[in-house]
């Protein structure tokens, strides 16, 4: 799990927000926020009792399983179970339990893509499935469903946006996540102005960090030596963990 640490990392130093959209449930919700508000905010699924609704979505989860057991080939079946995952990932991520999170995010891939195997072009779908994927570390599968989703359907809003954060925290490339964003500016969809809002903030984040690389080299050196550090501290918790598993 090296790089979902080092991404959140990054997030850490960086302060700053992440949205993310469930597409397929028509929903916005904050899974990082950092800087101010601190800490992780609340998505709606998530206020009130945590416990309790990790016990609501679970029972959901069940009832997705059994209803699929008579019904393997409902797509709109999958598509909810792996929304429930979603959700429950949301819940952890509240409650600062990195662990269950990506777990979590690591569950809904699967009930997405039995979903696409029955519908190929649902892009909310889709797009849901790579932020899953980022999300829970798997990124190679991630950056493919995101240029599968933008094939599929290039003024998708969300799959533009969400590929912005990707390439930016996930791959790092300011450049490509500058190149979505604009993207997003300019389908400026009038029934999503927050999220264009975003991109906009997003886009001159990056070009501040870029120009300021462009102006002073050293403070890439000294990135790319936290990154070696992040890297090595990661390497050696995988190295306890087998070494207390072998125990």
């Amino acid at each position: 799990m090296g790089k979902k640490k080092s991404a959140i990392r990054r997030l850490d130093k960086k302060m700053v927000k992440i949205v993310v959209i469930l597409a397929a449930a028509g929903m916005l919700f904050s899974v990082v926020a950092i800087g101010l508000a601190g800490g992780f905010m609340t998505p709606p699924a998530a206020r009130g009792n945590l416990a309790g609704t990790i016990e609501d979505l679970e029972f959901q989860i069940r009832q997705y399983e059994n209803s699929l057991e008579s019904s393997p080939d409902n797509a709109a079946l999958w598509t909810q179970l792996g929304n429930s995952y979603y959700q429950l990932a949301l819940v952890y991520s509240e409650m600062d339990d990195a662990e269950k999170t990506a777990e979590n995010f690591a569950n809904a891939i699967e009930p997405y893509g039995k979903a696409l195997e029955i519908e190929p072009d649902d892009v909310n779908v889709r797009v849901d499935r790579a932020v899953s994927a980022f999300y829970s570390d798997s990124y190679d599968l991630a950056e493919e469903q995101f240029e599968k989703a933008i094939e599929t359907d290039p003024t998708h809003v969300q799959a533009r946006y969400n590929y912005g954060i990707f390439q930016y925290f996930g791959r790092n490339n300011a450049t490509a996540a500058i190149e979505q964003w604009n993207e997003v500016l300019e389908l400026n969809p009038s029934d999503q102005q927050q999220l264009v809002a975003n991109a906009r903030g997003f886009i001159a984040q990056a070009e501040a960090e870029m120009n300021q690389l462009i102006g002073d080299p050293s403070q890439f050196e000294e990135n790319s030596t936290e990154d070696e550090a992040d890297a090595q501290t990661d390497d050696e918790e995988t190295t306890e963990d087998d070494e207390t598993e072998e125990n």
